[in-house]
């Protein structure tokens, strides 16, 4: 298995790729760069180059080449593989991602509108990519101290990402802030939620959950601090990634409406943390050929 990055001679594409390769080292594993082309869509080292007729893979390998060794340095890219795909860039991004460890992405590439967040390519991506997709923003900076934040419900894809942070944290030699949020709408799936509406029913809902959940994942080594937090899940979530090296979310939690593959949460901290987000796939994620409104 390997981490694959998407790459397009931009600065988010710049950025992913540094992660990307620290993200590696950390798992022994390998990193594979790719580009994706196609006749409208060619890609040049420079910005000079006019649309040509017989462009292809050699090309836009070519263009990839100098983005890594550019951005790396020639022999830190020595160890990065290439791969050129003739499709749309999300489409080749999820292909890619079947088998793949980790899909990292930067949060905005070379097109789209300066004022987004987070652009439609990397959006599309966590809709339907097969593996963990690692969003990394521009203004990204390492704390001090390494500080996994991840979000709990109670959902079975909250607790692969539980999982999925412990393990990144032992990696890191991190500590990690499991948050669970508490109202009404957070606890609706839950038992308790058709008892009176007294602050303290949610908020032991919660509770349990979190012990639940933590009680069921993998803590060895890893020092854990469990968090209650009132109000909206993202809202909390976001308040402790101030600080944080990375904040691990599922796609969708129990709140979820099953044909929004990207749950709200996801979503609001995808488009407002400033670390970078791990979003961890529901286990039967649609493949690419898949609408995605």
């Amino acid at each position: 298995m390997t981490i694959y990055v998407g790459i397009d001679g931009s600065e988010g594409a710049d950025h992913a790729l540094r992660w990307a390769i620290r993200e590696a080292d950390l798992r022994s594993t390998s990193v594979t760069a790719v580009v994706a082309w196609d006749l409208l869509n060619q890609r040049w080292a420079t910005s000079d180059r006019s649309f040509s007729s017989t462009y292809g893979e050699e090309d836009a390998l070519r263009a990839l080449d100098t983005w890594v060794v550019g951005t790396v340095g020639a022999d830190a890219a020595t160890a990065v593989g290439r791969r050129a795909v003739c499709d749309l860039p999300w489409r080749a991004l999820v292909e890619v991602s079947k088998g793949a460890e980790l899909l990292v992405v930067g949060a905005r590439g070379s097109g789209g509108f300066l004022g987004l967040r987070v652009g439609s390519v990397s959006e599309r991506c966590l809709h339907v990519a097969q593996c963990p997709v690692a969003v990394i923003h521009a203004q990204s900076v390492e704390p001090a101290e390494e500080h996994i934040v991840v979000g709990v419900d109670g959902s079975t894809t909250s607790g692969r990402s539980l999982q999925w942070a412990l393990d990144e944290a032992r990696a890191r030699k991190a500590t990690v802030c499991a948050i669970a949020a508490w109202d009404a709408g957070s606890v609706m799936a839950y038992p308790y939620a058709g008892g009176a509406l007294d602050p303290r029913v949610f908020e032991d809902a919660a509770e349990e959950i979190l012990r639940t959940a933590l009680a069921a994942a993998d803590t060895h080594d890893v020092a854990v601090e469990p968090r209650l937090a009132p109000g909206g899940a993202a809202s909390a979530i976001l308040e402790a990634a101030d600080d944080a090296t990375l904040v691990v979310v599922g796609t969708r939690g129990l709140s979820g409406v099953k044909s929004w593959l990207l749950g709200s949460t996801s979503r609001q901290v995808v488009h407002h943390a400033v670390c970078p987000v791990v979003v961890i796939p529901t286990e039967n994620a649609p493949d690419n050929k898949g609408s995605v409104s």
